[in-house]
Formats: structure tokens, C-alpha cells, sequence
């Protein structure tokens, strides 16, 4: 009778606090089994068998995908964000090797088989030049003849080991049916801000009371208290804080305020306190450059790389749906925000979802929200809301309507962030109806609330202002305001909005033109402004020569696209009709240009 072969368990990988057994495919960190996707599991299980060496991204894509499968290195470093979010606490061993690939900085201990009562596994450290066995096998033991069992011994041995093992087997299994998630487990952290996903563990280096200034910052900021957030930011950055998070966030603030000093600032700043293991923090002062340098691409994906790590960051899919929009992509725009949750009002940007899903194809479901939160508390919004739904439908009458309710709301409730855009909104509305003297109070009153606090928004509003007034006839006033706007232009940053009031200015003050953008010469925005020089000094050829180069280089696929269709009518070439200006988000100078061209 032959011998019942036994079979070689596969073998547990050890480091740190995890324990990867390939056995049953399966991950515990710090004693817990966590979820993880087939792909991440090989690519851990390749770096733990051969801990402490830089594993080439080749090596590694082979490894993972194997087949001769075509994978980009993008997808392999999206893997690894994976990966190190799978390992929680323990996901900074995992080292990026410059120019190389990557590598596990840990010394892993192999368990040849699971631990019993009789036979505890003995672990074998895996030395970094030696990889691990794949089928690491037992040395026979050679017994005497007087030390032989029988056969009748042999079998009940077999029974009772069989017996033993199938009800050890069955109460395994029960333990991981309840034990195992269907989805990785909720992290236990406290949650500081789920638009970003941020937990307490990923603000390094700090303390509580410094975790709870940050937290009350951002809460101030989904409420629209954008100065006094800045104030709780830079008291936790400035706490002996450790940490780059308060700096990034501070960075990405100033930006969206205009403030290209303060910005450049608080990016050094968050540099300086990076450290190898901080995996979030890397992650997202990423984003964060990302759209200081306003890079569609780079800021899809890096959102993307902090939607891997926290699939939750609503804020992160927002993001990329307004690049996919810019690059005129409505559909993924739209993708982007579906699945997103409205609970409630009161989050200020989750809350503009809403307007933007409508703007982006899908007005039934944005109708269907706003009606179910017809009783939500926060009327302010909601009217606001109510408004962007109305300028979707070219309701500019209702809009109107809508906003400046929104802005007396918040007058009233002491809201003055979200007052001015309220107010700036309803002027908008105003252009629109052709309403041009309410315009104007209306885009004064705004401007008058946003004080010195919100450069680019303060820029876009007095070119709005001097562009009005001389149409208007006032050109005294409208002299004013230009020489407002051109100090204005050397405190932003340089962006559309920059880009779009340099040209209104240059269509404005031809003899005192603004100073040329700092952009590249490949540009098509340099093209334009060169072409509206050129046409402006007389020179049509040059300018038709040049206009030609910006078409070419994509223009027309820009928020100036309005600029580059105004010197087209003037140069007596076809133009091609203008969708609506929809969501209305800055320059909104452009919506003057916008319906001048209409009327031709």
C-alpha cells in the first residue's frame, strides 16, 4: 500500500506587524485580517520574498502580471499606493528606489506551516541576498525498526489526525466567515475630514490638541469661514507640530484664493516636513502641487493617488471632475460625482455637487436632490443652490431671483464668505438678462465684501467693473478701475483668470497695455496674447498669423476660447457658435465677451 502523500503547506511571510500567508491569499496587519485585491497581494508577496533589495519595476510588472502582459508604470505605482494602504501603519516600508523600483525595508521571518499543539512553527529569517523557497519542504527523519509503528497504529494514527484536522479545518473556517470583511475594514482612526479622507493617523508627529485645530479648520472651511480656517491652520502649523499638513493646506487655500506668494510659501514649508513614512502627506501635498501648477493630467492623477489610499475623499473625485470638464470630457466629469451622497446640506463643496451634476448632463437627478432637501435647515445654500439650477435651465430671470435671496440670507446670518458669491452670482445673472446698472451694484457690492482677502476674485470682478463702465459711457471711472486690475495682476498667480482680465485689460487700455504674460512661447495662451497685440497696433497679418498658431495649439478647447473667438469676428474670419457658460465658475469676465459675440 502506497504512502498518503503529505502535502507542503505553503508558506506565512513575517514582518513588522504583518503576516502574509499564501496559503489562503490573506493579509493580517497587527492581528487583524484586512482586505486585499489578488493583484496587491502578489506584488507584497514578491517584495517579502526578497526583503531589503530594490526590485526593478520590470521585475515586478512580470511578477504581478504575468503573460507578457502590456502594463504602464503608472498602473504599478497605483498598486503600490494599494498596497501600503493595505499595510495600514505599517504601509512606509515599502520604498520607492529612485531610478529603480521598489523595495520591502523590513526583515521578514518565513512560517514554513500553522502553528499546532505538537509542532509550533519555527521561524527562518529571510536573509535580503537570499529569496525565499517556494515550496520549502521537511527533512525526513529515518526511524529504527523497534521504533516503528504497526500498520493497525498507523491507521488510527491517520483517523484521529484526520478527525482532529477536519473539525480544526471547519472551526477555522466559521472563525473566518465572521471574522474576514467583504470589504477592508473601516479604519479605527478618528476622522478629521472625510472630503479628504484624513484620519488622525496621518497628521505625523502631532498631538491631540493640535489634530483638533485641524479638524475645526476644516469645518470652518466647508462653511464658507475660509480667513478664519487659515487662522486654526497656521496656529496647528506653528503648535511644534511635525507635521506637513497644516502647510499643504495652507498652500492649496492661498492658491484658490489667488495669493501666489502666500502660496508659493506654504508649498516650501510643507517640503520641509516631509518624512519617508509620512504615505498621505507625500500624497497629497502632490495634489496639492499639482494644482498650484494647474496640470489637468497631473491633477487627475494625484487625486486618483489619494482616491486609491481613501476611496471615500469626495473632495478628491470633485477635483478630477472639474479637470475632465476643463478638458471638455462631461461625461467623466459627470462619472466622477455619481455615487456621491447628500445627506444633508451644511458642507459647502459637497453641497455644490449638486449644481455641477446639473451642469454636467444630469439636471433631472440635481432637480431630484434639491426636492427631497426641500426641508434642509440651510436656506442659504439652498436658494444658492436653487439659482445654479435656474442658470442650467438660462432662467436668468429666476436666477437672479435665487441668488440674491442666497446673498440676503447670508447677509442676515453673518456669512459673509458665501454672501459675496452669492452677490457675485447675481450679477452674473444680471449680465446675462442684458440688466447692465444692477449689474454693476451688484458686482461693487460683492467686491466690497471680499476686501483684500481673495486677490483673483477681486481681479475678475473690477475687470467686470471697467468693462461695464465703459460701455456705459464712464470712462473716466472705467480708467480707474484698469489701473485697479493691473496692480492686481501682479499679486495672482498665473492662471486662467489672470490670463483672461491681461486680455480684457489689453482690449481695454491698448496705449497702456498690462505687461505680457509669464508663459511659455509654446504656448497657445502666448500665441493669443500676441495675436490681440499684434491686431490691436495694427498689424492683421501678425495677428492672423499668430491667432492661427493658438487654434491650432488648442485654444479653442480653454476658458479663453471667448478671447480667441472676439479676434476672429474682428478679423473677418468664421466663427463657430459658443455653448453656454456652464457651471459659471471664474473668469467670470468672460460672460461680457460671451454675450457680445452672441449678438453678432
Amino acid at each position: 500500500m502506497s504512502a498518503i502523500p503529505n502535502p507542503t503547506p505553503r508558506p506565512r511571510y513575517q514582518f513588522a506587524g504583518v503576516v502574509l500567508d499564501s496559503e489562503r491569499r490573506s493579509v493580517w496587519v497587527d492581528g487583524r485580517p484586512v482586505g486585499c485585491s489578488g493583484k496587491a497581494f502578489a506584488l507584497l508577496l514578491c517584495l517579502a520574498e526578497r526583503p531589503r533589495q530594490p526590485l526593478p519595476r520590470d521585475l515586478l510588472i512580470d511578477q504581478v502580471w504575468p503573460g507578457g502582459q502590456v502594463v504602464s508604470d503608472e498602473a504599478l505605482t497605483q498598486l503600490v499606493f494599494r498596497a501600503r494602504a493595505v499595510l495600514g501603519s505599517h504601509g512606509g516600508l515599502i520604498k520607492t528606489v529612485r531610478g529603480v523600483g521598489f523595495e520591502l525595508e523590513a526583515d521578514v521571518e518565513l512560517l514554513e506551516a500553522e502553528p499546532t499543539l505538537n509542532s509550533p512553527a519555527q521561524p527562518t529569517l529571510i536573509k535580503p541576498s537570499q529569496p525565499a523557497a517556494a515550496n520549502p519542504g521537511t527533512a525526513a527523519v529515518a526511524l529504527p525498526d523497534a521504533a516503528r509503528p504497526s500498520s493497525r497504529d498507523t491507521r488510527q494514527h491517520w483517523f484521529r489526525v484526520m478527525a482532529f484536522g477536519s473539525l480544526l479545518a471547519l472551526c477555522v473556517g466559521w472563525l473566518w466567515l465572521l471574522t474576514e470583511p467583504a470589504e477592508p475594514p473601516a479604519v479605527a482612526d478618528p476622522v478629521l475630514n472625510e472630503g479628504y479622507g484624513l484620519i488622525a493617523a496621518d497628521v505625523q508627529g502631532s498631538t491631540e490638541a493640535q489634530r483638533e485645530l485641524i479638524a475645526q479648520a476644516f469645518m470652518r472651511e466647508e462653511h464658507g469661514e475660509r480667513q478664519r480656517a487659515e487662522g486654526l491652520m497656521e496656529a496647528a502649523h506653528y503648535d511644534n507640530s511635525k507635521s506637513a499638513l497644516p502647510a499643504t493646506m495652507l498652500a492649496l487655500w492661498s492658491f484658490g484664493s489667488g495669493r501666489k506668494e502666500d502660496s508659493e510659501h506654504w508649498l516650501a514649508a510643507a517640503q520641509t516636513r516631509l518624512n519617508g513614512s509620512a504615505i498621505y502627506e507625500h500624497l497629497l501635498l502632490n495634489y496639492v502641487s499639482a494644482e498650484v501648477k494647474v496640470d489637468p493630467d497631473l491633477i487627475i492623477a494625484t487625486a486618483g493617488a489619494l482616491l486609491d489610499l481613501r476611496p471615500n475623499a469626495w473632495r478628491m473625485r470633485h477635483a478630477r471632475s472639474h479637470m475632465y470638464e476643463y478638458r471638455g470630457q462631461r461625461e467623466a466629469a459627470l462619472n466622477e460625482l455619481r455615487g456621491i451622497k447628500f445627506a444633508e446640506l451644511g458642507v459647502r463643496k459637497r453641497d455644490w455637487i449638486i449644481a455641477d451634476i446639473a451642469s454636467f448632463g444630469d439636471l433631472p437627478f440635481a432637480e431630484a436632490q434639491l426636492q427631497r432637501l426641500a426641508n434642509d435647515p440651510n436656506r442659504t445654500t439652498w436658494c444658492f443652490l436653487q439659482g445654479r439650477l435656474a442658470w442650467t435651465r438660462t432662467d436668468w430671470a429666476g436666477a437672479a431671483d435665487w441668488f440674491g435671496q442666497s446673498a440676503d440670507l447670508a447677509e442676515r446670518g453673518g456669512q459673509q464668505d458665501q454672501r459675496s458669491r452669492a452677490a457675485s452670482y447675481q450679477a452674473a445673472s444680471l449680465v446675462m438678462l442684458g440688466d447692465d446698472q444692477q449689474a454693476l451694484a451688484r458686482l461693487e457690492r460683492a467686491r466690497t465684501l471680499i476686501g483684500d482677502r481673495q486677490p483673483r476674485d477681486e481681479l475678475d470682478l473690477t475687470v467686470m467693473i471697467a468693462t461695464l463702465r465703459a460701455a456705459l459711457g464712464e470712462l473716466a471711472q472705467s480708467a480707474e478701475e484698469v489701473e485697479r486690475a493691473q496692480r492686481l495682476l501682479t499679486k495672482v498667480l498665473d492662471d486662467d483668470t489672470a490670463e483672461a482680465a491681461r486680455l480684457a485689460l489689453l482690449r481695454l487700455s491698448p496705449r497702456r497695455p498690462p505687461p505680457p504674460p509669464k508663459l511659455p512661447e509654446s504656448s497657445s495662451q502666448m500665441a493669443l496674447w500676441e495675436a490681440t497685440s499684434a491686431y490691436l497696433q495694427g498689424d492683421r497679418d501678425r495677428a492672423g498669423a499668430r491667432l492661427a498658431l493658438a487654434i491650432q495649439r488648442g485654444i479653442a478647447k480653454s476658458r479663453l476660447q471667448d478671447d480667441s473667438r472676439w479676434l476672429q469676428v474682428r478679423l473677418g474670419l468664421p466663427v463657430a457658435a459658443a455653448g453656454l457658460i456652464d457651471p459659471p465658475y471664474p473668469p467670470l469676465s468672460r460672460l461680457l465677451l460671451h454675450r457680445e459675440l452672441d449678438s453678432h
